[in-house]
């Protein structure tokens, strides 16, 4: 497998420098969300969609930096 160029692997440091936070941030705002109302339902439901797919990134991300790069 061809190693990707540099600035893949960088970009894909930044995000997931970004992406962390961000996931500490949808946490915290679906602790704080009620179930009370349909509305609020419907909010943890968007945000528990925004949790897993930035958990799925971030995976991907993970995974895409741990391969080894090829010495050249």
């Amino acid at each position: 497998m061809p190693t990707p160029p540099r600035y893949d692997r960088e970009a894909w440091e930044e995000e997931l420098k970004e992406l962390t936070p961000l996931l500490s941030k949808l946490h915290r705002e679906l602790a704080a969300t009620p179930e009370k109302t349909d509305e609020d339902l419907d909010r943890r439901e968007a945000l528990q969609w925004k949790i897993r797919r930035a958990e799925h990134r971030i995976t991907d991300l993970r995974s895409r930096l741990t391969t080894p790069e090829e010495a050249g």
